[in-house]
């Protein structure tokens, strides 16, 4: 196909022939970036860094800058979001503790091949300030899904095509989870009197 979509739409049209086809065999459709498990697994990652610098000299003043996640459908994304988000309310709430202290202020810079900038323009129709966005607020549960799952009224953005030559490295749709973290994440930030950054692209 002319992008990973028209790959992604026949692999769910040969599921759904199998499932029918009376070879009697079970198979099963896995989004490759739009799952809460697969979120859960890349959120791991944050854990693994917090994990190395607590232990590495016991310095208080140690913090994450910032963290570079490649965007193609928004799954590494989402789940890097995640694991910040569960890590800030981690043992304390409300971003209290050694493990919140460590990620308080860190930026999350969105990297999208210039073609394929799917994540850049649902983020920009769907401004942090805007009415509809007003209430997709934190649960502080601290698990790290807040609302993400939760529909809310945002205004997904598709590409009427994948314009980079790395054709299978970008989605014309990200995963509205991405957007309703991305909000969240940025919201934190505030909170902590920590700019967002400047780019459409930098949480």
């Amino acid at each position: 196909g002319k992008n990973w979509n028209e790959a992604d739409a026949l692999a769910r049209t040969m599921v759904e022939d199998a499932k029918t086809d009376g070879s009697g065999n079970t198979v099963y459709y896995v989004s490759p970036y739009d799952n809460p498990l697969l979120w859960t697994g890349h959120s791991t990652a944050v854990d693994e860094i917090i994990d190395q610098l607590s232990c590495n000299g016991g310095d208080d003043d140690v913090r994450i800058g910032a963290i570079l996640a490649s965007v193609g459908g928004g799954g590494l994304l989402s789940g890097i979001l995640e694991g910040l988000e569960r890590n800030y309310y981690r043992g304390g709430g409300g971003g209290g503790g050694r493990r919140s202290a460590i990620i308080r202020g860190t930026k999350v810079m969105a990297c999208e091949t210039e073609g394929a900038a799917s994540f850049a323009a649902s983020l920009v129709a769907n401004s942090l300030d805007s009415e509809n966005n007003s209430n997709d607020d934190d649960d502080g549960d601290g698990n790290g899904n807040g609302n993400a799952n939760e529909e809310r009224s945002l205004t997904m953005k598709r590409l009427d095509g994948i314009t980079s030559v790395a054709t299978s490295l970008g989605a014309l749709e990200v995963t509205p989870a991405v957007i309703h973290r991305a909000h969240r994440h940025q919201r934190r930030g505030r909170c902590d009197d920590t700019s967002a950054g400047g780019g459409e692209d930098v949480l």
